[in-house]
């Protein structure tokens, strides 16, 4: 019998495998490279230009001339050694390739652990399955996006394959062994060998160290044994991120990455507005931007639902001092994922703009919320007999009746799987910006072409999230700011970004994403097109010039130089051509 059954989890595991990688698979056999460009998330083409310009060195650098720290860093190492170890660092198909192939296998082993531990939890192949691909989660929000906050969004060339397969080995191990009772050292180590891997792939689930110990605070073992467990657990991934934060400082200069540091100004009065305007669209009222508000919405609720799912949960457990069920239960396991939402949820809130929370910030808090609801859905139904009910019947029609009841909900998890799976396919193919993001890739020759012979300098200035710099493969600081060194930070901090990039030889700007809708001829200055846009603010425009000197016919992509308003006609030939 327990062979039959371990048999069976086998079989739903494998079944969640390729029901995750299908998309992926059938995406590139219909689209081939333009796949990548569907399933990336636009910073994904950070990581890649890191890694395409660094991948010899044991440092980082975007421009691959000043260091910077700006990403999480296993995702980021993956990719330097994989270009290195096979010499493709210009090759750029491949390199879209090793990450798309890599991202997408990953999730899918994720998916495949993630059914056995909510099928440990709820005994339920159906809710099981469900509860991995799509994920409930995805039907809370799919009025607002049909593509974010399942698996597939997760493949996206960034950290989150690497954090949603390391969560998912943890809390395998943590369910299967019993974490919280078991005095086990090795089990500990273990676990805190995968806390350690689950933070370096995104450094703010850093939260899951102190949410893994405070339900110890329930747990049957002596003192002792807590003790061992809270210094193992939290020791071993404090020192590492100690030595990660020193050397990060010794060869950037912040212990920190820039990314989080050009972010970190707080933004939660904007964000608490921001939520108000999702149940009362006050703005949209005023002027129809309903785009925006879509925008935000779904940011909203990746912070949102989560934590308030566990915030339900915690209060339930505690309302009804159901803690100590930890030994049949898995409560305590609960409990600590809920209580490491929570507190991711509550410092992004305070702390991070909503429009710096992109998809890829939330995987495993997304992963808890459909574990949550997997374990509510399958009480309920015992609570209300539905699991006792071919106990009822007469034993000649119980085999053939548990047979049925049993199959058809995970007939019907594996239509939902694979009809939600094509709808992902189908809203990607016929995304514009997916396209958009294609075309200006497929046009590189070409763009790089209409560059080289309008300018002469060091290189251009990313405004978008990469992109730019990675089809040029030319030297590009990161006008966002979120892989720059430490003194282009600092000047981007006090305005003074245009000034020092111009120094340096960058006088040109570029963006695809965040260009504003405009008509000019090649040459036309464009100075007043330029005075809104986001990117740019905090700078004092009135001191320089800007001249549109290339478009890209089939996007909205621009070239765009700029000078002092005082040697407006002074050549632009500062340095050597680099495309040469």
């Amino acid at each position: 019998m327990k062979y039959t059954k371990n048999r069976f989890i086998l079989i739903l595991s494998v079944f969640a495998f390729v029901l995750t990688l299908y998309p992926f698979v059938l995406s590139f056999y219909m689209s081939g490279t333009s796949a990548c460009f569907s399933y990336f998330a636009a910073d994904a083409f950070y990581y890649l230009t890191v890694a395409r310009n660094t991948s010899w060195l044991p440092v980082f650098s975007f421009d691959s001339i000043c260091p910077t720290n700006g990403f999480h860093p296993l995702w980021q190492v993956y990719l330097k050694i994989i270009f290195s170890l096979f010499s493709l660092a210009d090759d750029q198909t491949t390199q879209l390739l090793v990450a798309y192939f890599t991202s997408s296998v990953l999730v899918s082993i994720s998916a495949a652990l993630l059914v056995i531990v909510v099928y440990r939890l709820t005994r339920c192949s159906a809710i099981a399955l469900t509860s991995v691909v799509p994920g409930f989660y995805y039907f809370i929000v799919a009025p607002t996006t049909q593509t974010l906050g399942t698996l597939w969004s997760f493949g996206n060339g960034m950290e989150s394959p690497f954090s949603l397969l390391f969560f998912a080995c943890l809390i395998f191990i943590m369910v299967k062994a019993r974490f919280y009772s078991t005095c086990s050292r090795r089990l500990d180590v273990l676990v805190a060998i995968f806390v350690t891997l689950v933070v370096f792939s995104r450094l703010d689930d850093v939260f899951l160290i102190p949410a893994l110990c405070l339900p110890l605070y329930w747990s049957r073992m002596s003192a002792l044994f807590k003790f061992k467990k809270i210094c193992t657990v939290i020791g071993i991934p404090t020192i590492c991120v100690i030595f990660y934060c020193v050397f990060n400082f010794c060869y950037a200069g912040t212990m920190l990455p820039v990314s989080g540091l050009i972010k970190g100004h707080g933004g939660m009065l904007h964000n608490v507005l921001t939520t108000i305007n999702i149940l009362f669209p006050i703005k949209q009222v005023i002027n129809s931007n309903w785009g925006q508000w879509q925008a935000l919405t779904w940011r909203v609720l990746q912070n949102f639902i989560p934590a308030s799912l566990a915030v339900g949960y915690i209060g339930l457990i505690i309302f009804k001092r159901k803690a100590q069920e930890a030994l049949d239960g898995h409560v305590q396991f609960l409990m600590a994922a809920s209580i490491f939402v929570v507190l991711k949820a509550m410092y992004n809130f305070v702390f991070v703009n909503y429009w710096h929370q992109g998809h890829w910030y939330y995987p495993l808090s997304i992963c808890v919320a459909n574990i949550i609801l997997a374990v509510v859905i399958s009480k309920t139904f015992v609570v209300n007999g539905i699991g006792r009910l071919p106990r009822l019947l007469k034993s000649k029609n119980r085999d053939s009746f548990t047979l049925i009841l049993r199959c058809s909900p995970l007939f019907v998890a594996a239509f939902v799987g694979f009809y939600v799976a094509n709808a992902t396919m189908a809203e990607k193919a016929i995304s514009a910006s997916n396209q958009d993001f294609y075309k200006i890739w497929a046009d590189r020759e070409k763009i790089k072409a209409g560059v080289m012979q309008a300018y002469n300098g060091t290189g251009v200035i990313d405004y978008d999230d990469g992109i730019i710099a990675f089809l040029l493969g030319m030297p590009a600081m990161s006008g966002l700011g979120f892989a720059l060194d430490l003194e282009a930070m600092r000047a981007k901090q006090s305005g003074s970004f245009l000034e020092l990039a111009y120094r340096r030889g960058f006088s040109v700007l570029s963006t695809m994403q965040y260009m504003p809708a405009f008509s000019a001829a090649i040459g036309d200055d464009v100075s007043d097109q330029l005075k809104n846009v986001f990117w740019l603010y905090g700078e004092d425009l009135d001191r320089w010039s800007f001249k549109l000197v290339y478009q890209h016919a089939d996007t909205a992509c621009k070239f765009i130089a700029f000078e002092p308003v005082d040697i407006t006609n002074r050549s632009l030939n500062i340095n050597e051509n680099p495309f040469h």
